[in-house]
């Protein structure tokens, strides 16, 4: 089952407790409901049939826990779609900086989770012929060629 969010808009100004958003849920390419939050710390509301909410409930459920800072979390659908939502989200913002930096790691360094070494230019042949100059194979990763 491969669920996406399309239509996503997030409105910063009204979250408080959660993120204020809203988006149309789709699987397997289908629309099949909606999905709300009104940012002040509830769960999610959802615009599904019974059996779509059930369906993808399950499916959540079947889904291994997500690590966190404070350590496993059961998975459930409103952990789902926060999670697919700030992965939107979170590339949409990559996508951005992309346009004028290119984010790299080299090897046998120790990284945060969104800790990366950057060339303040987008990535291209001169940046990979600089990366290649510089570091040779010991750059293990180049972000703006993974998510292109």
């Amino acid at each position: 089952m491969n669920i996406t969010l399309k239509s996503l808009k997030i409105a910063r100004h009204l979250s408080e407790e959660t993120t204020a958003f809203t988006a149309t849920i789709y699987v397997d390419g289908m629309s099949v409901g909606h999905v709300k939050n009104d940012g002040q710390g509830g769960s999610n509301s959802y615009g599904l049939t019974r059996e779509w909410e059930q369906k993808l409930e399950a499916h959540a459920k079947s889904l291994p826990d997500l690590q966190s800072e404070y350590g496993p979390l059961k998975m459930d659908l409103d952990l789902l779609i926060d999670e697919l939502m700030n992965q939107q989200e979170q590339e949409k913002h990559l996508k951005r900086q992309f346009k004028k930096t290119t984010f790299f790691r080299i090897k046998d360094e120790e990284y945060k989770v969104d800790e990366w070494r950057t060339v303040k230019s987008p990535y291209n042949a001169a940046v990979q012929a600089f990366l290649d100059k510089n570091y040779g194979d010991r750059v293990t990763r180049i972000l703006n060629k993974e998510l292109a």
